[in-house]
Formats: structure tokens, C-alpha cells, sequence
């Protein structure tokens, strides 16, 4: 899907496997790591937190749809989506369960 649309962006929450230091964000194992792109944009002790972040920066004002895909503990992906409805009530979000076991959250957006 990514490969076919340009306007369509990626976004994703894991965990960091080891303490790292990436540009100017520092992580530490176990912590939960935002990407954007598949660049390092956040990382936090709480998934919510994270996921936030990354979905701000993610969802661009001309954003129409976001594709959630909840892996294994994906917790509070209710809360999530609550709010991001109340930040962006014009987008229109799907969520799935992708049951992947490395990324509690991928995301897209077109």
C-alpha cells in the first residue's frame, strides 16, 4: 500500500531493544520508540504517550484516513482513537488487528 501511493505516510510504536542514543533522542531499553518514516521522532516509559507524539506529527492537515493496525499489547487503542477523533473529527480511522508481535501500533495515513 505505501509503495503505491506517495501522499500515503507511515507511522509506528515498538520497543527499543537496547539503550541507544539516536541523534539528539535517547532511548533506553524497553522504552517505547515512535517512528515517522521509519525515522526515531519520540520515545517514552507509556505507549500512550508515545503514540500520540507520533500520530501529531504523523496526521497532516489534508490527512482524510488513518489505518490503525493493533499487534500484541496494543493497549488503550480505544483511547487512541477517542483522541484522535476529538483532535482531527474530519478523519475518517479504520482499525485492525494486524496481531504483529514487535509493534503494539503501525498507523498510515493518507
Amino acid at each position: 500500500m505505501l509503495a503505491r501511493s506517495p501522499s500515503v505516510r507511515s507511522g509506528a510504536v515498538t520497543r527499543a531493544s537496547r539503550d541507544a542514543v539516536i541523534g539528539d533522542l535517547a532511548v533506553q531499553e524497553g522504552q517505547f520508540l515512535g517512528l515517522l518514516e521509519g525515522e526515531p521522532v519520540t520515545a517514552g516509559p507509556l505507549l500512550q504517550p508515545v503514540a500520540r507524539e507520533v500520530l501529531e506529527r504523523l496526521l497532516e492537515p489534508d490527512a482524510d484516513v488513518l489505518m490503525i493496525l493493533a499487534g500484541e499489547n496494543a493497549d488503550g487503542v480505544d483511547d487512541l482513537v477517542a483522541f484522535v477523533q476529538e483532535q482531527h473529527s474530519e478523519l475518517e480511522i479504520e482499525v485492525h488487528d494486524g496481531g504483529q508481535p514487535h509493534y503494539p501500533l503501525l498507523f498510515a495515513a493518507e
